[in-house]
């Protein structure tokens, strides 16, 4: 019985070891280039990069049926207008009572230089909607927020006097709830 050291195969023309690094290597070398001939369903789901014509790119799946299905191609250009789309700007609105009225749209402005009880009133419905708030405090009065807004870790932030503050609130049931978010102390 040969050691289990001894790979030598027992026609003594090579060893397993030369033969399995030969098999691992023409792999390597056939997964490269995309040639799958004779490697079965061992490789059904893998994906590679392959750089085509020109500059673009593509990602590659091998499925079952041992072809590759494209999971990207940098050719079909992405179409920006659907991105743009989604951009918005957005008017300025300062708030002069205590009421945020969200019919007015989607940024607002308020100083303050007094104790505070804020209010959040015509919120769309139907819809998630958000806002961006950003108050300058003057002097060092407290704000009071709607029972409605949750803050992180169930605290509101802590505001330093004569600073200004950016809030963010987010409601997806017509403002019975709001998720408050803050950068404070600019």
């Amino acid at each position: 019985m040969a050691d289990q050291n001894d790979l030598s195969k027992p026609d003594g023309t090579s060893s397993y070891q030369t033969e399995v690094w030969q098999t691992v290597r023409g792999h390597i070398a056939r997964l490269w280039s995309g040639d799958y001939a004779g490697m079965g369903g061992l490789i059904t789901g893998m994906r590679r990069w392959v750089i085509s014509s020109g500059s673009n790119v593509k990602l590659l799946q091998r499925n079952a049926s041992g072809t590759e299905d494209v999971l990207f191609d940098s050719a079909n250009k992405v179409d920006t207008s659907a991105i743009n789309s989604l951009v918005t700007t957005a008017t300025v609105n300062t708030v002069t009572g205590n009421s945020i009225d969200c019919s007015k749209g989607i940024f607002f402005t308020k100083s303050i230089s007094a104790s505070t009880g804020l209010s959040f009133t015509n919120v769309p419905t139907g819809t998630a909607y958000g806002f961006v708030l950003v108050v300058s405090l003057n002097g060092g009065p407290a704000i009071t927020w709607p029972s409605s807004v949750s803050w992180p870790s169930s605290v509101a932030p802590t505001l330093l006097s004569n600073k200004k503050n950016i809030f963010q609130f987010l409601t997806n049931d017509g403002g019975a709830n709001w998720f408050g978010a803050s950068q404070t102390n600019y």
